[in-house]
């Protein structure tokens, strides 16, 4: 049985991370999430809320989806599992 060469690029092959950049990379997408969280947190409680003068839940929600869409590109890229799949 004859077996293709390999597409994946080099940096597939690359050595294993020292752990000090994986904990960079998580301390960093951690510090990304917290805004995000709380905002969309905010969010969904000003939705939920029956005052009358209650905030605007839109600018909220809107800044907290892609802040946490951004945190899982970051972990992604800083942890380089280049095509979303870990080596």
């Amino acid at each position: 049985m004859h077996l293709a060469p390999s597409r994946r690029p080099d940096v597939a092959r690359a050595e294993p991370h020292s752990p000090r950049r994986k904990w960079w990379a998580i301390l960093l997408a951690t510090l990304l999430l917290v805004p995000g969280y709380w905002s969309l947190l905010a969010g969904l409680v000003s939705v939920a809320t029956d005052k009358e003068n209650s905030p605007n839940s839109g600018p909220f929600i809107v800044f907290g989806l892609p802040l946490t869409l951004l945190v899982f590109k970051a972990q992604n890229f800083l942890s380089k599992h280049l095509g979303g799949r870990p080596r």
